[in-house]
Formats: C-alpha cells, structure tokens, sequence
C-alpha cells in the first residue's frame, strides 16, 4: 500500500491517493498499531477536506476512526472532540432525529461509560433514547439497549436511584413488548432486577420481583426456579425473617432434586445453607441431618464428575 501511495503522489491522482490511504488505515486498523492509524487518518482528513466532492460518508468514518486511535493512544479528550465532529456530520448526512443519528451517540455513549465518563454518557445516551424512541418506539430494541446503557452508567456512578428507575423502565417496555407469550424472558429480566435490588439493599422490591418470577419459573422448574427460590431465601434471611427463608430453601431443595440432569453440587450447597439456618433456629437435629446428607450429595457429585455411577441411578 505504501508503494501504491508513492505510485499516486507520482501520477499526481489525488483521488486514488486517498483511497489508498483508507486501505493503509484499514490494516493499521486490522493490526491494532493505532500511532501509525492516528497519523494516516489525519493525512487522510486533510487531503479529504481539500478534495472537491468528496464522500461525507467516508468522511465521517475517517473522524471515527481518528477519535478510536486517540483513545487507544491515550487521549480520550481529543478522541470526545473528533467523536463530535463524526456526529456532526452524522447530522447533516442523516438529521438530527434520524435512526443512524441515534446509533452513533449511543455508540459513543457506550464507550464513555467503558472509560468511566459518566456525565458525558449519560449526557449521549439520553440524545439516543430520545431519538430512538420517536424513530423506532419506546419499545424497540435499541431503545432497550439505550435504557440499560443508561441505567448501568447510573449505576456506575452510584446513582442507584436513578438506575433503579431506568432498569424498572426497561422491564416495564420488555413486559409491553412481549407480552404474555413470552413470559419466561421477562421472568429472568425481573430475576435479574432483583439481584440488582438485592445488591443495592432494597429487599421489599426484591422481594416482588422475586415472587412474580417464580410464579413464571413454576411453569417449566428447573435450575432457574431453583436459583429464584433461593434468592428469595437469601432476601428472607437478610430481614430477620429466618423461617421463612428456610421455607424457600426447602422449595428448593425439592426443584433441584427434580433437575434433569442431576445438578448435585447445587443441592449439597443447598442443604448446607438449610443446615445453617436450622442452627440459627436453635433446630440441632434437623441441621445435623442436613449436614449429613449435604455430605453423601457432595460426595455422590464427585463420584458422578469423575464418571463413577451414583448409587440409585441404575434405577
């Protein structure tokens, strides 16, 4: 490529010289050497900016690709100005309230989050909501994944309030969206917003997400009611209501018992949590025979991982 672009300052073809230094910057780009990337886009860009007609379209990659070496080469301040000079151009290309506009500062947005910058990508992430939203629907894909951009940056940043707003406000639109015939992914989306919740230390709603999810979980068991269960004890536990949370771990027990494959592990660790509560109920015997069969389950799965067979299972 360097030769073509020797051949090309030669014959003086400005145009193909400018080609051919988009397919240098393609293998700098391939091979990860970002100094040489930054400075063969810039030669690029200047020649581009002299060149009468030329593709705003390749333009606006050109800017793209400059403000990536400027991150990678350590500046990401500079790299934020030539991303706004990319969506600018965007801008006038496209409009302002257009899908491609939208993807592009969502786009930014997520990689402002990546670098810890959360002013700034909350700041594009919102502009890509707006504009996804009215473009594609509240409902869309990419209004989804603008949500949960959102809300992850916000909580990044230790706004739980407003994380917690965003994640509950994209449950809500996957809920609308889906409807009733897909239940099950809007169960594992509100089993992961209650582990959120759990993490954050608001059980109550923890608790409401944990108990719709199960009711959806019911339908076809399995290690995901097995987990929601447990989760639900887990919450249990962490306000004082320790009977309780007994009662979940021993519903799942009977889920993973039920599991197809056997999942042993799980069921061991499961009956050294009940063994646990039990003791803290002052319930010595029930936790002594918890402990013991957690033990003979424990050993079982190690005979089953090592390919021995598991007494019963002939049967």
């Amino acid at each position: 490529m360097r030769e073509a672009i020797i051949v090309c300052a030669q014959a003086s073809d400005s145009r193909l010289y400018l080609r051919s230094l988009d397919a240098l910057a393609d293998i700098f780009c391939a091979v990860e050497n970002y100094p040489a990337l930054e400075e063969t886009v810039r030669d690029a860009l200047r020649l581009g900016a002299a060149t009468a007609n030329e593709d705003p379209q390749r333009m606006e990659q050109r800017l793209q690709r400059l403000a990536t070496a400027q991150d990678r080469n350590g500046r990401f301040p500079d790299a934020m100005k030539t991303f706004d000079q990319a969506i600018s151009l965007r801008e006038k290309r496209h409009g302002e309230g257009h899908v491609e506009t939208g993807n592009l500062l969502a786009e930014v947005g997520r990689i402002c989050r990546a670098r810890g910058v959360h002013a700034q990508a909350q700041a594009y992430l919102k502009r890509a909501l707006r504009i996804h939203e009215s473009a594609c629907g509240a409902d869309s894909p990419e209004a989804l994944s603008d949500v949960q951009e959102l809300a992850g940056s916000l909580e990044d940043c230790g706004d739980l309030d407003g994380a917690a707003a965003q994640y509950e406000r994209a449950l809500g639109l996957k809920l609308r969206k889906l409807g009733v015939g897909n239940i099950e992914e809007v169960a594992e989306m509100q089993y992961s917003l209650a582990c959120l919740h759990i993490g954050w230390g608001r059980y109550s709603r923890a608790r409401e997400l944990l108990t719709e999810c199960i009711g959806s979980f019911k339908r076809k068991g399995g290690p995901r009611l097995a987990m929601a269960h447990e989760s639900l004890a887990h919450v249990e536990e962490r306000e004082g209501r320790t009977s309780f949370a007994l009662d979940e771990l021993e519903r799942a027990t009977e889920v993973w018992e039920r599991c197809d494959p056997p999942r042993l592990q799980d069921l061991a660790r499961n009956l050294e949590l009940r063994a646990d509560l039990s003791d803290h109920l002052r319930l010595r015997v029930e936790a002594n025979h918890l402990r013991k069969r957690a033990r003979h389950t424990a050993a079982a799965a190690e005979d089953q991982a090592g390919g021995k067979q598991v007494p019963g299972d002939s049967a």
